[in-house]
């Protein structure tokens, strides 16, 4: 299903993107602590909220009013912000296949970007841990031959060093002009 510019279905987004002749190696969304750390900070905002309405309460600001008031700003401030975070760990991916890698970044109902790297135009594919090596998620980065300059790093990757693997093996397979085999 298609809102705007979020699109629900996985497999009409992979259509769009993957070529004739081009085999799908592996399709990953990133880590649920992406979603669950962002929820927790959203949720310390809710402290000066309280204390905000407890302190108008103190100074005889009418009840009504200061709920309307508390429900509005933590509707914006938590619940708003904890849907954003929903959406755009919910549906953003990483399709490899044999020709590129595809990023898909979805932001907002509203907002969705796609970048798509030819395996031809990387040079190096690294991965690093993220919290001490406690969960198993890490960072993957792309170091371009040619571009940006700079290491395109993506946090939250499960299983980072496998799929940095499957990436470099499907790198080599391309300069060596064989299918990979998997």
């Amino acid at each position: 299903m298609r809102i705007f510019a979020l699109e629900t279905d996985i497999m009409r987004l992979k259509d769009e993107f993957i070529c004739p002749g081009e085999r799908e190696i592996m399709t990953l969304r990133y880590h649920p602590c992406l979603f669950g750390i962002r929820t927790i900070g959203y949720s310390f905002l809710l402290i000066p909220i309280i204390a905000i309405a407890v302190f108008l309460t103190r100074v005889d600001v009418p009840i009504p009013w200061v709920v309307m008031g508390a429900v509005l700003v933590s509707g914006y401030a938590v619940v708003l912000k904890t849907l954003r975070a929903f959406i755009d760990w919910r549906y953003d991916l990483i399709i490899i296949t044999s020709d590129k890698v595809i990023i898909v970044n979805q932001s907002s109902i509203f907002h969705r970007e796609i970048r798509q790297m030819h395996l031809e135009n990387f040079a190096s594919v690294t991965a690093r841990t993220q919290y001490l090596n406690l969960f198993p998620f890490g960072k993957l980065c792309f170091d371009l031959k040619e571009g940006v300059g700079r290491s395109i790093c993506l946090n939250y990757v499960p299983r980072a060093d496998f799929v940095a693997s499957r990436i470099a093996e499907c790198v080599q397979c391309m300069e060596r002009q064989i299918m990979p085999p998997y």
